[in-house]
């Protein structure tokens, strides 16, 4: 994943886009963070581009997500992904996942969907706390089913600590494994992340520590028409909202 960063915007707020990430990270110097939280609901795929289509969305909080190396990002999240054979009614797909990604190693570990199911409209909450040395936490919580998901999970012996230096919330287009290319973004409508907390404080205290990210099909392209793919929108204490404008292509 790459950022590009441009002038601050009100509120110190600094614009940046990425051609997979679209919400807000918030960076500091080593050591700054040490959890990240918000709750959502998980969307309704919106019509999908044709008769025949596969897009992916997927929507999580992480720690360290910048881009130091050792990237030690621990995330967990919900998919929100929509598939169509010709001639027959979208599939919507629903899955939550946990990941410990190191420098962009390690796929995502799906949940067991008969034991932790997620469905349209469900009240999603994350929590990622880093708990010393390579152990975080991961608490992912349904409270529309009524299940979590949680445990302390660790990186590898040897492995270099975290910086723990950046916490993330992000709507994702990720990376579709069959072709090892960034997928086609699901019509998600708008996502509103509430409660969202950095260290047990409000998103907005970090305002000046924010990046506001803009997902791009081309990141060297301006931010209209079909280039435009999700957008973030301000800052509003501690929630903020992340709105679909298209599907992209593979990249």
């Amino acid at each position: 994943m790459s950022i590009e960063t441009k002038a601050a915007t009100t509120a110190q707020v600094v614009n940046g886009t990425s051609p997979n990430w679209c919400g807000y990270m918030i960076t500091g110097p080593q050591g700054a963070f040490q959890s990240a939280s918000a709750t959502w609901q998980v969307p309704q795929p919106q019509a999908g581009p044709g008769d025949e289509y596969y897009t992916l969305a997927t929507i999580w909080v992480g720690l360290n997500g910048s881009l130091v190396n050792p990237m030690c990002l621990t995330q967990a999240g919900i998919d929100v992904n929509d598939y169509k054979d010709p001639g027959q009614p979208p599939v919507p797909e629903y899955e939550g996942w946990y990941e410990l990604e190191l420098n962009n190693n390690t796929g995502d570990i799906k949940l067991d969907s008969t034991r932790y199911p997620v469905s349209v409209g469900n009240t999603i909450t994350c929590l990622i706390t880093y708990l010393g040395g390579l152990t975080f936490n991961i608490n992912l919580h349904n409270a529309t089913r009524n299940w979590t998901f949680q445990g302390n999970f660790d990186y590898p012996n040897g492995t270099q600590p975290p910086a723990m230096n950046s916490a993330e919330i992000i709507v994702e287009s990720p990376v579709m494994a069959a072709v090892n290319q960034t997928g086609k973004l699901t019509n998600f409508g708008t996502v509103t992340f509430q409660n969202v907390l950095v260290n047990g404080q409000p998103i907005g205290n970090f305002a000046n520590q924010a990046t506001a990210l803009t997902m791009l099909n081309n990141t060297t392209q301006p931010p209209t028409g079909t280039n435009l793919l999700a957008s973030p929108g301000q800052l509003n204490g501690n929630s903020f909202s992340v709105t679909w404008h298209n599907f992209g292509t593979l990249r």
